[in-house]
């Protein structure tokens, strides 16, 4: 008899987005004076997604979204590849919507102070985007150290 271990469904309420920094939206400058901007998403939460022109960007918001933009050749030497085109959305528990939007080098909080922020966010979620928040800390940390 065979057994088969069944994985349960995350409990964790984020989305994690992969962006395609190069392509069709070459001026991105344009966009550094709006609240938000397009990017082009490679990657939702795992899975691949098309990526044809305007109709595979999402808006996510400034100035996070044009500093990934801006620095992401410098984030791919500190964070790596992956880290350096992620952009995780973190939700409320109850509402699903986003409270904390994680950029590799940046973090947009809905509210004003983050200990109210993460008590909106499940106990898997808020773990989460605190080993999030803390790996690029290390990561960064690791890169001025080196090249000090």
């Amino acid at each position: 008899m065979n057994n088969f271990i069944v994985r349960s469904k995350s409990r964790k309420r984020k989305n994690a987005y992969v962006v395609k920094i190069e392509g069709v939206l070459a001026n991105y400058n344009a966009f550094g004076g709006c609240k938000e901007m397009p990017l082009i998403v490679a990657e939702k939460n795992g899975e691949i997604q098309k990526t044809d022109g305007w109709a595979a960007t999402t808006m996510f918001k400034n100035p996070g979204a044009l500093d990934i933009v801006l620095n992401h050749e410098k984030y791919k030497e500190i964070f790596g590849t992956r880290i350096a085109s992620m952009i995780i959305d973190y939700c409320d528990k109850n509402s699903g919507i986003p409270v904390v939007t994680l950029f590799p080098n940046m973090i947009w909080v809905d509210g004003e102070n983050m200990n109210d922020v993460l008590g909106r966010m499940n106990h898997e979620t808020r773990r989460d985007c605190l080993r999030q928040i803390k790996m690029r800390k290390d990561l960064l940390r690791n890169f001025e150290t080196r090249y000090k």
